[in-house]
């Protein structure tokens, strides 16, 4: 019992982390992608987002994107798996 007392005390607490809960923002996201789309016609998603964005903003994003595809304003077009996602305006309001 001593040498499972001496080798809990040895044995380094793992590292705690506090999860902070961010809010979403789509409907700021679905302003961000309307406003994109009014000035081109087609953006692609890693023109949206920034190497050191959030967790939260990339979401936000990607479930603006999805409501905007949704509701037909705009089309979602991937040439191939793990290809960069195209962005355009629907103006015929077809969905993605």
């Amino acid at each position: 019992l001593a040498a499972v007392d001496r080798l809990l005390r040895a044995v380094r607490r793992p590292d705690l982390h506090d999860v902070v809960s961010r809010p979403l923002a789509v409907p700021a996201a679905v302003a961000l992608i309307s406003e994109l789309l009014q000035i081109r016609a087609r953006i692609l998603w890693t023109e949206m987002l920034t190497r050191d964005a959030e967790p939260s903003f990339v979401l936000s994003t990607l479930l603006g994107l999805l409501e905007l595809a949704k509701v037909g304003e705009l089309r979602v077009h991937q040439p191939t798996p793990f290809a960069n996602v195209e962005i355009e305006r629907d103006a015929a309001g077809e969905a993605a």
